[in-house]
């Protein structure tokens, strides 16, 4: 189960908000909750690429426990039946990932140009993060290939 961990990296008023408040593909109230503030450790240059502190990149690396809160994931299937991705569920409006360009009902496809289809191929994927300085997904949304890039400074 994932769902938003307050950030250990700063510490406000938006840490505080309800674990059940989710993002959708908008930034806008869900239901009357409310969203977190957008992470100060991720900015956006435009329309697909972002910047992120290495150091939020780390903490999550590092904690397992607090990685798998950010959100829900479960493995998609392609209409064929195959495993083509993993779908991610309950971003929190405002979060790490909702910051990061990642929405609800997104299935992450390919990180760094690697299918992500298995579990081996996902943890991979994951521990090579600490060695780089740019991180790409390739998403599905809403049935459109998307590709996400990422600056890790």
């Amino acid at each position: 189960r994932l769902v938003p961990p307050p950030s250990r990296l700063r510490r406000d008023a938006a840490a505080d908000e309800p674990a059940d408040a989710v993002a959708d593909a908008s930034p806008k109230k869900k239901r009357g909750k409310k969203c977190l503030e957008p992470s100060p450790e991720i900015r956006q240059v435009s329309a697909q690429h972002y910047v992120i502190e290495k150091e939020l990149v780390d903490l999550y690396l590092n904690d397992l426990n607090e990685a798998e809160k950010l959100a829900w994931v479960s493995w998609n299937r392609s209409p064929s039946g195959e495993v083509d991705g993993f779908v991610v569920k309950r971003v929190r409006c405002g979060g790490v990932l909702h910051t990061a360009g990642i929405r609800n009902g997104d299935v992450v496809t390919q990180i760094n140009r690697h299918e992500v289809t298995t579990i081996p191929q996902a943890f991979k994927a994951y521990r090579k993060l600490r060695r780089r300085d740019t991180l790409e997904l390739h998403i599905t949304r809403d049935g459109q290939p998307v590709a996400l890039s990422y600056e890790l400074i």
